[in-house]
């Protein structure tokens, strides 16, 4: 809709504004043609209401007010792309009298440090300051009511920004990759937060949310790596936890949500359904995982890319985890999954790079496409073979192992101590423990050289083994 009325306003210029040329000029056509004219180093052309907007500068200054009139003119309007790529530009002064400016009207201007915009402006445009990454901080006036898609994407030196109190709405990717950007309030009246607005603004530490806002787009505050903790309004309820909003924030160990909200709630710094039902997001910086009884599923992506798990316990009543559900869980080595699930969903353990182990009970009676054991790279896949999936004879954990051809203990059989499970307790047990803690690339039962009962893996274990092997009173598990 913007390009065709933008095209039917050229189409107006060529056709009638081109033959009430500024005093001075003559119809050469050269203007007429362009709808354009140059007056002291600025270009512009003639809106429909008899004022100018601004569509390049051919002068040489640094430090630059932008005039209010042009050879009599008022100047309305700095157009698209009008000073784009200028790397002279330093500084900028944008006077009362303009009232929009364009999308990527100073975009790439990579040494523009000191932006003024002064009341009056009511639109800013797409990538209007992208990648002008000299700017270390801006003030919107209250007059802005619009600032458009990607207007400040880029700007990787800004560290604040005030934005304007009549914005209802965040763009997309608005402060995408603003890595120098380390906090910033959302004025009231805002209402959505549109997708990836603060992707990679990878030192912002606090967002100050209003009560207003009801929506929350996908991959919003994904990479924030310094992002602790986040507060859901009682309003926001069209909020797709579930679509990577949070996803690579490392450092994010509680998302809580307001009283009120009529669809979420929080336990714990984790999001759920408000019927407690269903687990929707578990904060991606929080190394452990205590779910509580009554909950039946785990959400699609509901633990996508928590680097930092590396323990989950899960209640007999859950009964479903969804997909993606651990795509990315790096840190996490070893899980056993609930005695109530009967579904793994579609390639709920991709990408879990330091996955030795997964138990699966005999409950289960699907496991979907890539459920387990596999990683992938965009559409790649490929096998994990250093996943070995502990489970039950004549059930489908056994009947996908050899599907896929991942190495399959049947519990029943499994001896403690048997690290290298060929059945017996000996010396090559004692050895492969040793490589396995050593961070060898080997496989290893880790259930198996778990020995002390503490349920965790360490050098006492390779001790207890170690003393058993040499006859002492000692017992294993």
């Amino acid at each position: 809709m913007k390009k065709l009325i933008a095209g039917l306003c050229c189409a107006s210029l060529l056709f009638g504004a081109a033959a009430q040329l500024p005093q001075g000029y003559t119809d050469s056509g050269i203007y007429a043609a362009a709808a354009e004219y140059t007056y002291q180093n600025f270009k512009y052309e003639l809106l429909s209401d008899g004022t100018a907007a601004i569509t390049g500068y051919t002068g040489s200054l640094s430090k630059l007010q932008i005039p209010s009139a042009l050879n009599g003119k008022k100047v309305t309007r700095i157009a698209d792309s009008a000073f784009s790529g200028n790397e002279k530009l330093t500084s900028v002064t944008i006077p009362s009298g303009i009232r929009s400016i364009g999308g990527n009207a100073f975009e790439n201007c990579v040494d523009l440090a000191d932006i003024t915009i002064s009341m009056g402006v009511t639109g800013i445009g797409d990538y209007a300051f992208g990648g002008c990454e000299s700017i270390k901080s801006i003030a919107i006036p209250n007059s802005v009511l619009d600032m458009g898609d990607f207007t400040f994407w880029g700007c990787s030196g800004l560290k604040e920004i005030v934005l304007s109190k009549s914005l209802t709405e965040i763009g997309d990717h608005l402060f995408a990759y603003c890595r120098k950007l380390k906090t910033i309030t959302i004025p009231d009246g805002v209402e959505s937060i549109g997708s990836g607005a603060f992707m990679e603004c990878s030192e912002l530490e606090s967002v100050d949310i209003p009560d207003s806002l009801t929506t929350i787009l996908s991959n919003s505050f994904a990479s924030c790596k310094a992002l602790k903790s986040i507060t859901i309004p009682a309003k926001c309820t069209n909020v797709f936890l579930e679509n990577h909003i949070f996803d690579d924030c490392d450092s994010l160990a509680e998302i809580n949500v307001a009283r009120g909200n009529s669809k979420y709630t929080s336990i714990g710094g984790a999001v759920y359904t408000i019927d407690r039902k269903t687990l929707v997001v578990f904060p991606t910086g929080k190394e452990s995982a205590a779910l509580p009884s009554g909950v039946t599923t785990i959400g699609n992506n509901a633990f996508y890319s928590n680097k930092a798990l590396n323990s989950v316990t899960m209640p007999e009543s859950v009964t479903s985890i969804g997909k993606e559900a651990f795509l990315g869980c790096t840190g996490l080595e070893s899980i056993t999954i609930g005695s109530g699930v009967k579904t793994i969903g579609e390639e709920a353990f991709v990408n879990c790079s330091s996955l030795k182990t997964i138990t699966i009970p005999k409950s289960v009676t699907m496991i979907k496409s890539k459920g387990v054991g596999y990683d992938a790279d965009f559409l790649t896949y490929t096998k994990n073979d250093d996943i070995i999936i502990r489970g039950y004879k004549s059930t489908i954990a056994q009947q996908y192992a050899k599907n896929t051809g991942i190495t399959f203990i049947d519990i029943d059989a499994a001896k403690k101590g048997d690290v290298n499970f060929d059945g017996a307790v000996g010396m090559a047990d004692l050895t492969r423990l040793q490589q396995y803690l050593a961070q060898w690339d080997v496989k290893a039962d880790l259930d198996a050289a778990e020995v002390t009962g503490d349920n965790k893996l360490t050098m006492a274990d390779l001790t207890r083994l170690q003393q058993y092997l040499a006859n002492w009173d000692v017992k294993l598990g």
